[in-house]
């Protein structure tokens, strides 16, 4: 039983590391996924940028748009 808790710890904080999903590549997430009407705008700008940008609203101001 310990091993199995170990194995889903470790599990868990590699998905924290990586996001867990957190990053929003389209603009219909930006929608869907945030109620801050000033993130979703924030969210609109950067993915219309004309090179790929993805946004990461767990980041500080300033670092949440990038490619």
């Amino acid at each position: 039983m310990k091993k199995v808790m170990l194995i889903v710890g470790v599990i868990l904080a590699c998905a924290a590391c990586f996001g867990a999903g957190r990053e929003i590549r389209h603009p219909r997430g930006c929608e869907e996924r945030l109620e801050n009407p000033g993130k979703r705008a924030a969210c609109f700008a950067c993915l219309s940028r004309p090179v790929p940008h993805v946004y990461l609203p767990d980041r500080p101001e300033g670092e949440r748009c990038v490619r």
